[in-house]
């Protein structure tokens, strides 16, 4: 295309002149090489800028979407996505799990932050390898994390929170899980707040526990 903006207006030029003497010619051909090669250059200058600038834009939606210390979705981009599909009606029998870490004042106080965050950074990778396939993960902050599964009825849910806590033990870390059902279509924060709440019941218990929804009801229900 560049080739083409030089030599448009240089074949109109050489159709109006009279011949040139040889030269003559020889100046002209090296000015037309020289203005080949010079847009040539001033093109591919403009492509890499534009690819530059796209990748940018990219890479800063990426930063604005995810978590800087594991690299999960932020609590925006995770209400986002799970938003998305249940809108979308992606999802059969959602639910959220709602999981920390257990005592993780206590580690940042006896070794330290940097052991703290290593610690995040390897659960994140463990609820990678145990949800990532079929669910949407986010870090809320601090030591909580969240999982959306928009399909929770088609999955082994009671082995693949067996695998995250046997995984998670050889961080080491242990882990208080709590989950509860979307009920309605778009009702996410109140399925979250419902998750947080059966959370409470492991921690009161003594931790390195789940319980679902369902089994807070029946652990409430009187004898």
């Amino acid at each position: 295309m560049s080739w083409v903006v030089v030599m448009a207006p240089i074949l109109m030029f050489a159709r109006l002149e009279p011949p040139l003497v040889p030269q003559q010619t020889s100046q002209f051909i090296r000015f037309i090489v020289l203005m080949m090669i010079t847009s040539t250059i001033l093109y591919g200058a403009a492509i890499r800028m534009r690819w530059g600038y796209f990748r940018l834009i990219r890479q800063l939606r990426e930063q604005s979407r995810t978590d800087a210390l594991t690299g999960l979705l932020n609590r925006r981009a995770w209400l986002e996505d799970a938003g998305n599909a249940l809108a979308m009606r992606q999802s059969r029998d959602p639910m959220v799990l709602y999981l920390d870490v257990d005592h993780f004042k206590r580690t940042n106080d006896r070794h330290g932050h940097i052991e703290g965050d290593r610690l995040l950074m390897e659960l994140a990778g463990v609820l990678e390898a145990v949800f990532g396939p079929i669910g949407s993960i986010g870090r809320l902050g601090g030591d909580a994390f969240v999982v959306f599964l928009p399909d929770a009825t088609n999955v082994p849910l009671a082995d693949l929170v067996a695998s995250l806590r046997d995984r998670a033990a050889a961080i080491p870390v242990t882990l208080s899980i709590g989950s509860a059902t979307v009920r309605e279509r778009g009702a996410l924060d109140e399925a979250l707040a419902r998750a947080d709440a059966a959370l409470l019941a492991p921690k009161a218990a003594g931790r390195d526990r789940y319980v679902g929804e369902t089994d807070l009801a029946r652990l409430s229900a009187p004898a």
